[in-house]
């Protein structure tokens, strides 16, 4: 009897042990943590494939893998399939001189119950506001006037994201800015322009500045990578992964920066192509935008010499 209590306290502790040193880590699953060597080889068995084409300002992706875009020159966010099937999702109301709440979407988001949300900028007030669009697409204010949140009122919102706390986070020319849901405002730098940054799963903000940067709810800064200077594009997963998209003369790159710190190319290529398959020999255009689901795949956004795709890593 005490050896077969002692075998169920072994097996249950091994287990335990087991759990406690796995991750699914994005989409992969049983991963040990501890083993980069092997979170490489995974990364190695991923393959890329083209979603749609189509011409996009913005691009984002929910926990479902729903994608939504905002079409140049459209001023329509639409809902596009794991197909690659647009429906329009939103398009704001016709603007008037008189009428302070409509005109032009600028940028995308969502947030961990899959809402939609995009800044609205009036045209005749400069005046913006964050819309929150529900999964069935009605629109209502989140926040309202908020260049009264950022370093120089007039400036254009390049970017927004919200995390799990429901802070807002706004970026334009002047840096990066965080508004709680009880509408307060703070700093969160003015060394790096809005237009690249993403929040990750703890609410640190990641952006390239002097290398990529990891700056923490209290403020403390953290380099995570030498200086990625090309760097036009962040994103983080839901399992700690952050994913740098890179824009060069000399090629195009995503790469993966892992929970343990280390940094992996995920896809690279020398010049703008196109091809999909296994990731080995898949090539990319320049990426523009990037999110994942919630089970770890990977999207992205990417155009140059005529491309103009929305695609996916599945792991």
């Amino acid at each position: 009897m005490k050896k077969k209590i002692s075998f169920v306290f072994s097996l249950a502790l091994l287990s335990f042990f087991w759990m406690s040193c796995t991750k699914d880590l994005g989409g992969k699953k049983g991963q040990p943590v501890a083993d980069s060597v092997k979170i490489a080889s995974l990364l190695q068995s991923a393959t890329v494939s083209t979603i749609i084409s189509d011409n996009f300002a913005n691009f984002t992706v929910d926990k479902f893998g729903n994608m939504y875009g905002l079409k140049y020159n459209t001023n329509t966010i639409y809902k596009i399939s794991a197909t690659g099937q647009e429906t329009v999702f939103y398009t704001p109301p016709a603007p008037t001189q008189q009428d302070t709440s409509t005109n032009t979407l600028t940028c995308l988001a969502t947030d961990s119950s899959a809402n939609v949300y995009t800044v609205n900028l009036n045209n005749f007030s400069h005046i913006e506001r964050v819309l929150k669009i529900t999964p069935t697409g009605t629109a209502s204010t989140f926040l309202d006037n908020v260049n009264q949140y950022l370093g120089t009122p007039n400036y254009y919102i390049y970017q927004i994201a919200i995390d799990k706390n429901g802070n807002t986070y706004l970026g334009d020319n002047s840096g990066i800015y965080k508004v709680t849901p009880d509408d307060k405002g703070s700093t969160i730098t003015t060394q790096q322009y809005g237009n690249c940054f993403a929040v990750d799963k703890n609410g640190n903000v990641i952006c390239p500045m002097n290398g990529i940067t990891k700056i923490s709810p209290t403020g403390t800064v953290t380099s995570l990578t030498p200086d990625y200077g090309s760097a036009s594009i962040v994103s983080t997963d839901v399992f700690g992964d952050v994913f740098i998209g890179i824009n060069t003369g000399s090629g195009n790159a995503i790469y993966l920066i892992d929970p343990l710190g280390k940094v992996h190319t995920l896809l690279s290529s020398s010049t703008s192509s196109h091809v999909d398959g296994p990731i080995a020999i898949a090539k990319i255009a320049a990426p523009f935008h990037m999110g994942s689901d919630a089970t770890g795949n990977f999207y992205f956004y990417e155009t140059g010499d005529g491309i103009n795709d929305i695609r996916k890593v599945t792991f």
